[in-house]
């Protein structure tokens, strides 16, 4: 379901060039992130960001809410694939284009606004070093509306920092890789998107009745032997925040509505809407808020404290566990701990890993899987309970959820292994591809991926070592 339009940015000429998907292409690597692979090696001079939609992405899906951005990580030196999901993600695709490739650096602050098959790059000079929030919102006032979708460079991106993470709108996004910091060096302050366009899928009277089927088998889907639910270890956080919860959103026709708003500002209790703009955050990650409970803070200080890292464009995970580190048990103490993270004081050097989280569990399976480099955390809510072949089993279906555009926390939570989809991708794309051969793309993009990671020698652990020999 592509539209077979690409968006190339040139970014340090300010021109904007058109083309269209060729089938082979779309036969050969499918979309997504292994889409978006290739493109990176075709502009690799120009040390470009790549946005490319999945086949399955913005469709009436489970989870089929994700964009991939592949990119060189400026904090490990190696290519790395994040997903964009909320509802930013299906507005890239509704606005037109399967691929946006960003290239060089622009001479002056922008951002790039996609909208009904039209792009346009726009000054953002009076916007460069703010924060989330008003990048967004001044956006969408300028273009009118409401509903667009922003991914911005807040300043720990426009600063350098390499503890830096895009933003989703007012929120964080899943880039643990300083993306941020790279759009920062462009001068690229945010890309924003918004349109109407419309998906078809290739079986129109099969692909409903084909959703049906695997919605079907989903609820009937428990973790496979070898795998456990983490977070048990965040009750204590989950507990302080309570009180404060409003509601609970999920992102684009996300099976799970698993993230809680949190009311910072007004009676949590209060379903009317009021002139109090912005009055909470969204969690969008748990596991950070175990280190800002661990520190001291209460759940309104959790609370604040996430707000204030999402609005500087912080790795919430690296930014959580600094605050712990530095036993900043208060708002104010904490938030001048992210000051110096924006400013690079106390965030990574060059050649580091990204944050793994500490789940509690001992096994560093997660370290493991973090140090492939080839894909950013997205807490995935299953995780291997300690043996190398579900480890594995977890990167694939990782990739797999890369590929084709679906969330990779929710779609591996809820089961949609290969061949779960296997009949909608069929049905959507016209591509009669088996479970095997899914299963196979996947593994090839991550042999392609780890084969552009820096060589560091054995790294990682044993577990890791064995990890990234099964994808040689």
């Amino acid at each position: 379901m592509f539209s077979g339009n690409v968006l190339t940015v040139h970014l340090d000429e300010g021109r904007l060039e058109e083309s269209f998907l060729s089938e082979d292409l779309v036969s050969d690597r499918v979309g997504g992130a292994l889409l978006g692979l290739e493109f990176y090696k075709r502009n690799a001079e120009g040390d470009p960001v790549v946005i490319s939609a999945g086949p399955l992405t913005g469709g009436l899906i489970p989870t089929a809410s994700s964009v991939a951005i592949t990119a060189r990580s400026p904090l490990t030196g190696g290519v790395v694939h994040c997903s964009v999901t909320n509802h930013a993600g299906a507005e890239v695709k509704f606005a037109g284009y399967d691929v946006i490739v960003l290239r060089g650096r622009s001479k002056r602050p922008v951002y790039l606004w996609v909208h009904d098959e039209q792009a346009e790059l726009v000054d953002a000079a009076d916007l460069w070093g703010e924060g989330s929030t008003r990048i967004t919102d001044t956006i969408r006032n300028r273009q009118g509306d409401e509903k667009v979708q922003v991914l911005a460079a807040g300043p720990a991106c426009t600063k350098g920092s390499l503890a830096s993470s895009l933003s989703v709108n007012h929120w964080a996004s899943t880039d643990r890789a300083a993306v941020g910091a790279l759009f920062g060096s462009k001068n690229l302050l945010a890309v924003a998107a918004r349109g109407m366009g419309e998906l078809e899928p290739a079986e129109i009277d099969g692909f409903g009745p084909a959703v049906l089927r695997m919605m079907a088998r989903m609820k009937e889907y428990s973790p496979p032997k070898g795998f456990k639910w983490d977070g048990g270890h965040l009750d204590d956080a989950r507990k302080a925040v309570a009180p404060l919860v409003h509601r609970y959103r999920g992102c684009y026709f996300c099976a799970s509505r698993g993230r809680a708003y949190l009311m910072l500002d007004e009676d949590p209790s209060r379903m009317e809407e009021t002139e109090v703009h912005d009055p909470g955050g969204l969690i969008v990650d748990m596991l950070p808020l175990g280190d800002l409970q661990a520190v001291g803070l209460d759940g309104r200080g959790i609370g604040e404290v996430t707000r204030a890292t999402y609005q500087r464009g912080l790795d919430p995970a690296r930014a959580a566990r600094a605050v712990r580190l530095a036993g900043a048990a208060d708002p104010a103490s904490a938030t001048r701990v992210l000051d110096d993270l924006v400013e690079g004081r106390g965030a990574p050097s060059p050649g580091e890993t990204m944050m793994a989280w500490d789940l509690g569990d001992g096994t560093g399976c997660h370290e493991a899987f973090v140090s492939l480099g080839a894909f950013t955390p997205a807490n995935p809510p299953l995780v291997p309970a300690g043996c190398v072949d579900d480890l594995e089993h977890l990167v694939v279906l990782q990739a797999l959820a890369y590929i084709l555009g679906l969330c990779p926390a929710g779609s591996v939570g809820a089961g949609m292994d290969a061949p779960c989809v296997e009949e909608v991708v069929r049905v959507a794309t016209g591509h009669g591809l088996s479970a095997s051969e899914l299963e196979g793309l996947a593994r090839r993009l991550v042999k392609e991926t780890l084969a552009l990671q820096p060589s560091r020698g054995a790294g990682g652990g044993p577990i890791a070592d064995e990890l990234k020999g099964r994808f040689a």
